[in-house]
């Protein structure tokens, strides 16, 4: 299949004969880095999958997508009008992917049109539709394999009732490795194992109160994983009518 470009200069770009073409590459490499520069590179887990749906104008829009050296992996063909796609991108464990979106009409995609790229595990990565220009809107990314990432998860209660014991352990993965955990505010009435990471302790009524940013990390040694922060409110002790009616022999 003889490969076509539907992209033109137009608008805000003066229209250049085609070897000016050949800048395009560089160009693209300096916005992409500006833009790593400006926002950072997220991660996500392959394969990638493009969900497109054209307006009245599909012919319009055009995307690539390029590697770290600027290679371009993938690329459109010629859309239709009006008709929903699927592009499914399978992409090796790396860094520095970089997905570019045109109009040329330089008006977008308009609604319901628009587009999502979006992981395996169906995060978004980046989506639009009407925002999209002749200068492209591009969002760069890693792709990293989940089964060597460090993960901790767990929801710890929020509340603890005074003279009541409280717990909570989080999970990690370790794939095997030996984990550290480690807690920022830990209450004055609660200890934490540094081993599994559990959080523990009874408070008394003098622990009335709110601890507040409590975050739980833990380690492997060169990857660290952090829950989200947390506070705990210790509640007074619960009513029991027993506590208040007499005793009888």
């Amino acid at each position: 299949m003889t490969r076509k470009r539907k992209r033109t200069q137009i608008g805000a770009i003066p229209i250049l004969p085609d070897w000016a073409d050949l800048f395009r590459p560089y160009t693209l490499l300096t916005l992409c880095a500006l833009l790593f520069l400006a926002q950072g590179t997220y991660a996500y887990v392959g394969p990638v999958t493009l969900s497109l749906t054209t307006d009245d104008y599909g012919d319009e829009t055009s995307w690539y997508l390029t590697d770290s050296s600027g290679t371009e992996l993938a690329y459109s063909d010629f859309y239709d009008n009006n008709t929903s796609y699927n592009e499914v991108m399978n992409l090796p464990i790396g860094t520095g992917y970089t997905f570019t979106i045109y109009d040329e009409n330089d008006d977008g995609i308009e609604s319901p049109g628009g587009y999502s790229v979006e992981d395996a595990e169906g995060t978004v990565i980046v989506s639009g539709g009407d925002s999209i220009t002749t200068m492209g809107e591009s969002m760069t990314f890693d792709i990293i394999d989940i089964n060597d990432t460090l993960l901790i998860t767990g929801t710890p209660a929020t509340r603890a009732t005074a003279n009541e014991p409280y717990s909570f352990t989080p999970t990690a993965d370790s794939n095997g490795e030996p984990l550290t955990f480690s807690i920022t505010n830990l209450p004055t009435w609660a200890s934490f194992d540094t081993s599994t990471g559990t959080l523990t302790g009874t408070p008394s009524t003098s622990d009335l109160g709110t601890t507040t940013n409590l975050e739980i990390s833990v380690s492997n040694g060169s990857e660290t994983a952090t829950l989200a922060t947390f506070d705990i409110t210790v509640t007074p002790p619960l009513y029991r009518p027993s506590d208040t009616q007499p005793h009888h022999r």
